[in-house]
């Protein structure tokens, strides 16, 4: 009866620790996804940055990678810029795949993004993956960069990626 008992709780802690880290995953899934949501809006609508830049830290970054060198921009001027694009009418950017991996308080977010942007005449439409490195601070997930490729002919992204 002894070792019934002791099964029974190793089952519980074990379910218990399960738990809390699909309540970690749901945590991060729920940050990336306000990641992709205040940067996102329709014609006539414009970009939440108060609620893009507060879910990063303060001394974040951003790089673009598509070009080869990198390109560093901060948060709070990443957040400007899309204010200023001229004749933008929408951007819409979701994520079809992530992948997250966790140690402690910091993670790591592999992202798959679709984008559907507008400016003027022009349609800016594909995809991309972004690396989403968070940490968690007072108990909250919180961006401390991002680093993205879009997909190009040279640079397909592969099947693994793709959710399918």
């Amino acid at each position: 009866m002894k070792q019934f008992y002791l099964t029974f709780l190793m089952l519980l802690i074990g379910l218990s620790q399960l738990s809390a880290q699909e309540e970690e995953l749901a945590a991060i899934k729920r940050a990336v996804d306000t990641l992709y949501s205040s940067l996102s809006f329709e014609e006539g609508g414009k970009a939440d940055t108060a609620l893009f830049l507060s879910i990063f830290l303060e001394d974040g970054i951003l790089i673009n990678n598509n070009r080869g060198t990198a390109r560093v921009i901060s948060p709070k001027a990443f957040a400007e810029s899309i204010g200023q694009v001229e004749g933008l009418k929408s951007f819409n950017e979701h994520e079809i795949y992530g992948e997250t991996l966790i140690f402690g308080t910091i993670a790591h977010r592999f992202s798959t993004y679709d984008k559907y942007i507008e400016v003027g005449e022009r349609v800016i439409s594909g995809k991309g993956i972004n690396s989403i490195q968070l940490v968690k601070v007072d108990g909250r997930w919180m961006v401390n960069s991002i680093i993205w490729n879009d997909e190009s002919e040279e640079r397909k992204i592969p099947e693994a990626y793709q959710g399918k």
